[in-house]
Order: structure tokens, then C-alpha cells, then sequence
């Protein structure tokens, strides 16, 4: 059997998938849950204890186009390796009465499981959402591999870190305020969709207060986005959610966050969230030394 055939875990998945993509890996960002566990190897980081839900899949952004590198798509790398690519038909995903057109969605399992099961490892790619038909879903490399196409993802793959991690070198991963920015703008389709938009408050905080140390690195990088044609109107909405979510202990995202992380009492991370905003917005010449 081929190396990813028989992985049963998502952590053994990643760990034996990312020495395989060869060039792709400097074209890839490693996302979602598995992105909030590498935080641990970024400068800056502080290990404190916060524990998230274990992560089901491996999310990977990209950019659409992807460019061919070397003599494989990504695709056929993929499946060379021992993964087996299951398109939504095939995961009966669309909704009931089969007449809404849903987008064609594909992801990657370990060839070795026959019945694939969401719970199951898998890897997922996704890429920035750049019009509004939500029936179509991208094919980067013009090929079988699709990705879901989702708005804010360009936030993941702007000014990515790369990090060393043990056992398998460098590894992108999104610039930490561009996944906490990200995990913060997705709430309002994610409660439309009555998806775990909680998780996302708890993951985010996480990354956020672990990383206390490197925020005053993140200002440039947030000053920048706030002056960005693309970006901007995303910082308004942000900084928007952010208060709605976290100006007093009684709103949502400091209730959802203390449930998550008990040793955080809502009025803590009432505190927390507003000294992030006062860093990121503090100018230059008014930082205090470090």
C-alpha cells in the first residue's frame, strides 16, 4: 500500500502527506484546526494550556489558478500517494429533495477506507470565493481537484508564516491575525448555516492570547490591510463584529470563548480582546518598548 492508504489519523495524515507535495508545499497554507495546533512552533507563542476540539479534516488554501509544479498536478500527486478523491454526489450532500444546486465538492481520504465518513481524515482545499455564484466550487489547476471557494480565505494566504516544524521543516501557515481575522468574519455565514461558529470564537482566542507576545508585530501588517482596496471594507467588518462580540461580558463571543476556556472569565476576555485593538491601532512612534 502507498504511504497515505491506511492513515487512520488526521495528525499521522499531515504528518505523512506534507513530505510528498515536493514544490506545492511553497504554493499551500495549512488552515483550519490543524493551523491553530502549529501556532505552538510561531515566534511569540506561549503555551498556555487551551485545548481546542480535535480537528476532523486537513483544510489547505490555495491560490485559483494554481500553477503546475514540476512534472505532477497536485491531483495526481494526491492520488499517487494513496488518497481517494470523493466528490459530494458520492457523501450525499445535497440537501433534501435533491432539487437545490448545490456546488460540487470533492475531498481526499485514505484510499484503504472504502465507506468514507465526514469523521474520517480527509483533506480539504479551499480558495478565495471571487464571484458570487455559489453553485460552483474552483478546479485551480483546471482539473479533478476541487476547491470550496469561500469568502475571507485571501486573509489566510496574505503574508503567511512559515514555521519550522519537528520532523517535517518549513510549513506555511496563515499570518495569525489574518486567521483570527478570518475565523472572525465567517461568523455570520456560519450561524446562517447553523454551523459551529462557537468553535470558531474558542480557536481564534486561543491563537490570540497564546500569541500576546507577537501583537505588536501584527500592527504593520493590520495597518496595511486597513489601507488595502480589498481588504479594508473586511477590517471594518471586523472591527464591527468585534465590539458587538466583545465590548461587554454579557455578548456572545466572550460568553462562547469563556465556555470553551473556563480558566477565562467573560470579563477576562473583555480585557483581552479590547488590549488587541488598542496594539493594533496604537501608531508607530506611540509603541512602548518591548
Amino acid at each position: 500500500m502507498t504511504a497515505l492508504a491506511r492513515v487512520r489519523t488526521i495528525d499521522t495524515l499531515f504528518r505523512r502527506l506534507l513530505p510528498l507535495l515536493g514544490p506545492y508545499r511553497e504554493h499551500l497554507v495549512i488552515a483550519g484546526g490543524m493551523a491553530r495546533d502549529l501556532y505552538r512552533y510561531a515566534p511569540g507563542y506561549r503555551d498556555l494550556g487551551l485545548t481546542g476540539a480535535q480537528t476532523l479534516d486537513l483544510d489547505i488554501a490555495l491560490d485559483d489558478p494554481l500553477q503546475v509544479c514540476g512534472e505532477s498536478h497536485l491531483h495526481e500527486l494526491l492520488i499517487n500517494a494513496g488518497l481517494r478523491h470523493v466528490t459530494s454526489d458520492a457523501l450525499r450532500e445535497r440537501p433534501p429533495f435533491g432539487l437545490i444546486l448545490t456546488p460540487v465538492a470533492g475531498r481526499y481520504y485514505p484510499a484503504a477506507i472504502r465507506t468514507p465518513q465526514r469523521t474520517d481524515p480527509h483533506v480539504e482545499f479551499i480558495t478565495q470565493l471571487r464571484n458570487t455564484d455559489s453553485t460552483a466550487n474552483a478546479h485551480p489547476q483546471r482539473d479533478p481537484l476541487i476547491a470550496y471557494t469561500l469568502d475571507h480565505v485571501d486573509l489566510l494566504l496574505a503574508a503567511p508564516l512559515r514555521i519550522d516544524v519537528p520532523g517535517l521543516g518549513t510549513v506555511r501557515i496563515p499570518h495569525p491575525l489574518g486567521y483570527v481575522l478570518q475565523k472572525t468574519l465567517i461568523r455570520p455565514e456560519r450561524q446562517r448555516n447553523r454551523q459551529n461558529f462557537a468553535k470558531d470564537s474558542a480557536d481564534a482566542f486561543a491563537v490570540t492570547v497564546s500569541m500576546r507576545a507577537a501583537w505588536e508585530t501584527w500592527r504593520p501588517t493590520f495597518q496595511q490591510w486597513l489601507e488595502h482596496h480589498h481588504y479594508q471594507g473586511w477590517m471594518a467588518q471586523a472591527r464591527s463584529l468585534w465590539s458587538r462580540l466583545y465590548d461587554r461580558p454579557n455578548d456572545p463571543g466572550a460568553i462562547e470563548v469563556s465556555a470553551a476556556h473556563p480558566r477565562y472569565r467573560p470579563d477576562d476576555v473583555v480585557v483581552i480582546m479590547r488590549e488587541l485593538r488598542e496594539v493594533l491601532d496604537q501608531p508607530h512612534e506611540q509603541m512602548p518598548p518591548r
